[in-house]
């Protein structure tokens, strides 16, 4: 028996249904609950966060995308949480906040290496951004406090060419 939603129609299910008595070995029902109360948890935190900088709330949106990111890295959801530091970013940004906005997009360039890789030249950009307003020497400073090593090699030279674009 299929479902239809207006025009759509949705498939019946493909699996063998459970008969009376049996159980899913893998999860529990509860544990399902738990973890949809978590993720809802998270959305709305990132949700909060946006509305607020829409309203330019930016320390409002600031601490929302905080939370919202420390959960997902607990989670180990690393698309999310580099879409979360993002978003922090941009509202550092926004700030003129270049010295705290620089470290956010230093960790969200090294989660997209690590994890993801979808926003490496959206990241790129935000630290060629960063490098443009405070220069080279303090560009390099909270590199190095950031990373514990210099801003050198290829992520250099990436970064550099990037800032040399922005005219």
């Amino acid at each position: 028996m299929s479902l239809q939603y207006g025009s759509v129609k949705i498939p019946p299910p493909t699996a063998t249904p459970l008969k009376r008595g049996q159980q899913l070995n893998t999860i529990t029902s509860q544990e399902v609950v738990n973890e949809l109360e978590k993720k809802l948890l998270i959305f709305y935190a990132n949700f909060l966060g946006m509305v607020a900088e829409d309203q330019s709330q930016f320390d409002v949106a600031i601490n929302y995308y905080k939370k919202a990111w420390e959960m997902y890295e607990k989670f180990c959801d690393w698309y999310w949480a580099s879409q979360t530091l993002g978003k922090w970013g941009r509202v550092l940004e926004a700030q003129e906040n270049y010295a705290q906005a620089l470290p956010i997009y230093i960790r969200a360039l090294a989660i997209e290496q690590e994890h993801n890789q979808d926003l490496i030249c959206y990241y790129i950009n935000a630290l060629a951004r960063m490098l443009k307003q405070l220069g080279e020497s303090q560009f390099q400073v909270i590199w190095r406090d950031a990373t514990g090593e210099e801003c050198a090699g290829e992520v250099r030279e990436v970064i550099w060419t990037a800032r040399d674009e922005l005219g």
